[in-house]
């Protein structure tokens, strides 16, 4: 029996060569299935292996390949920063993709990663869904494959998160796909993409489950006693779900989404896994991916584990039956794909854009030398200081993800030379409690580092980024 080809890589930024689609030692795969777990940490394979079933992760790993000691070249490990990397094989310093959200010296203004205001939604009305990847400075594996079979393979992306299905599937996708909760929940894309919803996404948004699921409410799927890898339920580590429904099964989600109004909460719970399951099932047959003679990409991020990891931490109840669910769904797609494409027909790989920390919370309590970093106190410290030596209020343009960024009129102003107000800044930085590492922009243009400062580097873009860059304590 001919076995599928399923890779998983955890935590782990995967180098894609050019796909040699005409190499003639093996046939080239019918489909390639990307899939990126939002916040999944390797180790919550191992954590919950007992209570998964036998076709979902431990067929990935048992069927396939898994590459373990792999580690996050670069930081900030963010959510746009991680699809980004691992869909082009390379960090923020070449890619762009420098955060989510980050600041833009050009356009003195926050630009979101997968903004585009020359584009219009498609799908709803809402400004918030301008979207497309023009933000990105290089090719994806999507784009790669395009080139590769002449334009003739087919480039899908689908996620909760429009970066998610967006960034992965690159320049040349022919769709992508992202979630939004209005008018009760929907699949949504841009004019970048097409013009209009086809008929399969339509008749999807009106005929999905999302309704049934939040009248059911979100209930653990084992009995509680099962979950034995996880802190009490209701623990003082966890937030409230949408800031209003305490940490505690069950979760009455009719009502947090006004009777169905809002499905935005659908996002917060593993109904959100499911429901990226079910779309791209359908995406499969209705684009009959792996249908011809050319190799297709399907790139799906589950994004629901990053909401779910946010609100409630990496060791509670409501994280372990979200990857208990996500294992089952795992082990649907992979039917599907034996279905409709063939076992042996495709490759598959599972990886994640980004880990999690524990609570520090959590940490604290139990005598870890943590805290949280004050970032409001960090930012008023480093603008007294600017004034104080450089006097200046407006000398500090920006400060955000860890960056600090100058106004460039006003370092010309101050009459000193830039590297030498950058080194000023990064002293100072270090004397704030919780920095653990500050560098310049000087210093990662002119020299080449190793250990934190050259993950520092990696994440660094000469263009985009700021002057100075900070890394915290290693464990806060």
């Amino acid at each position: 029996m001919k076995k599928s080809r399923l890779i998983t890589l955890l935590t782990a930024i995967i180098l894609f060569p050019v796909l040699q689609l005409k190499a003639q030692e093996e046939k080239a795969p019918k489909l390639v299935v990307g899939i990126i777990v939002d916040q999944m940490r390797y180790d919550y394979i191992y954590r919950y292996w007992d209570l998964y079933s036998d076709n979902g992760f431990k067929k990935l790993l048992k069927d396939g390949y898994s590459c373990e000691n792999h580690h996050f070249t670069y930081m900030p490990t963010y959510t746009g920063p991680g699809h980004a990397s691992v869909y082009t094989g390379t960090t923020p310093a070449m890619h762009g993709i420098i955060a989510n959200d980050f600041w833009d010296k050009y356009q003195k203004r926050y630009v979101y990663c997968a903004e585009d205001l020359s584009v219009s939604p498609v799908g709803t009305d809402s400004e918030m869904e301008k979207r497309s990847p023009r933000n990105l400075k290089v090719t994806t594996l999507g784009d790669q494959i395009k080139l590769g079979t002449g334009y003739f393979g087919k480039v899908i992306g689908i996620s909760v998160k429009d970066r998610g299905a967006i960034l992965p599937a690159g320049f040349m996708a022919d769709q992508a796909w992202w979630f939004t909760g209005e008018d009760g929940g929907k699949f949504v894309t841009s004019t970048y993409y097409t013009d209009e919803l086809p008929g399969w996404v339509k008749d999807f948004n009106k005929h999905n489950n999302i309704k049934s699921w939040l009248k059911e409410g979100w209930k653990p799927l084992l009995p509680m006693e099962k979950y034995s890898q996880s802190n009490p339920d209701d623990s003082p580590y966890e937030s409230k779900l949408m800031k209003k429904a305490d940490p505690v099964f069950p979760y009455n989600l009719w009502k947090l989404s006004d009777k169905g109004k809002d499905a935005s909460v659908i996002k917060f719970t593993p109904y959100g896994n499911t429901l990226i399951t079910d779309f791209s099932i359908l995406a499969l047959k209705e684009n009959e991916l792996g249908k011809d003679g050319y190799t297709d990409l399907l790139a799906i991020s589950y994004s629901s584990p990053d909401y779910i990891g946010h609100t409630y931490g990496t060791r509670a109840v409501e994280t372990e039956d979200n990857y208990l669910r996500l294992d089952l769904e795992i082990a649907r797609l992979i039917e599907a794909l034996d279905q409709e494409v063939g076992k042996g027909n495709y490759v598959l790989f599972l990886t994640a854009d980004h880990g999690a920390a524990t609570v520090p919370r959590e940490l604290m309590d139990h005598k870890v030398n943590v805290n949280y970093f004050d970032n409001r106190g960090f930012k008023q410290f480093i603008k007294d200081a600017v004034k104080t030596e450089f006097n200046s209020d407006t000398l500090i343009e920006n400060i955000s993800n860890y960056q600090i960024f100058l106004n460039s009129d006003e370092v010309k102003k101050t009459g000193v030379e830039r590297e030498d107000i950058q080194e000023f800044i990064a002293a100072k930085a270090l004397e704030f409690e919780g920095v653990y590492i500050a560098t310049t922009a000087s210093a990662l243009n002119h020299a080449q580092f190793e250990g934190v400062k050259g993950i520092l580097q990696k994440g660094f873009n000469q263009k985009y980024s700021g002057d100075v860059l900070i890394a915290l304590n290693p464990v806060s």
